[in-house]
């Protein structure tokens, strides 16, 4: 991920995450069949950069991301606050964008004890 102080949102809001500490980094594959973490999330917040435009949906093990769902584009950091039974992410490339890659990671507050 580039050094950044802030991401965008779902909405492409520009958030501050310099109070966040960071967790695990993954990548995901965007194909044009759904691809999902193996592994659960475990942190309150959600980021990812995809380097093609994709689809993506927070869900249980099962989850499955299709071309209903929001899209996001490449060159932008988005994060989800991550609701309770979400634990995995899926990502499917939107029509036409072509195959990439996602860095997914996982990030929590300082203050939490």
């Amino acid at each position: 991920m580039h050094t950044t102080k802030f991401a965008r949102d779902h909405n492409g809001a520009s958030i501050g995450i310099a109070h966040w500490k960071w967790g695990s980094r993954r990548e995901l594959p965007i194909d044009t069949a759904s691809n999902r973490l193996a592994t659960p999330l475990v942190e309150h917040l959600v980021l990812i950069a995809p380097t093609t435009a994709c689809h993506v949906r927070l869900g249980a093990a099962d989850v499955l991301a299709n071309d209903t769902d929001p899209v996001l584009q490449p060159g932008t950091v988005y994060q989800f606050p991550r609701a309770s039974g979400e634990t995995h992410v899926a990502l499917v490339a939107k029509n036409g964008a072509g195959t990439g890659t996602a860095e997914v990671w996982e990030a929590d507050t300082f203050n939490e004890e």
